[in-house]
């Protein structure tokens, strides 16, 4: 039970953690497109 809640937990920390790379690398790419003026939005 315990090894259960611990690999839970590992997966929402990996969900979340893989949810933030995703938005900064779409963060980066906006900005890098608005720089060079490519408003793809």
């Amino acid at each position: 039970m315990r090894t259960y809640e611990q690999r839970k937990r590992h997966n929402e920390v990996a969900t979340g953690l893989s949810f933030v790379a995703v938005a900064l690398m779409v963060l980066g790419f906006m900005g890098i497109a608005q720089h060079f003026g490519l408003s793809l939005v």
